[in-house]
């Protein structure tokens, strides 16, 4: 029985810091996901605008991790909607990652 409790206390012991990296890796997921989101709204509130790709480091670390944005909107062959992809991509532990928005948005005239 002792062997038995020993052997489960070092399994769980030796899996919490693959817990935390998992957790660390998800979180910057979440984060990386939220600004790609901030970044959709910002663009539907705003004027319809058409602008070129751009990219650029983002300020504001997050858990020390500076995240990279590249914004590509193509508009449509009317030019009253366009298609907005916001790509968020980091380097953590010597691996690059990346998560990814995209929408649509019309241009609305007014009455």
């Amino acid at each position: 029985m002792a062997g038995l409790l020993t052997t489960t206390l070092l399994c769980v012991f030796g899996m919490i810091p693959v817990f935390r990296a998992t957790s660390r890796r998800a979180s910057l997921e979440l984060e990386a996901g939220r600004r790609a989101q901030s970044y959709l709204e910002a663009q539907r509130e705003g004027p319809f605008t058409i602008t070129p790709s751009q990219t650029m480091d983002l300020p504001d670390p997050y858990y020390g991790v500076t995240f990279t944005q590249t914004v590509t909107e193509t508009p449509s062959a009317t030019g009253y909607s366009k298609q907005v992809r916001v790509v968020i991509s980091w380097k953590w532990r010597d691996q690059s990652y990346s998560v990814f928005r995209e929408t649509i948005i019309a241009k609305v005239r007014q009455p």
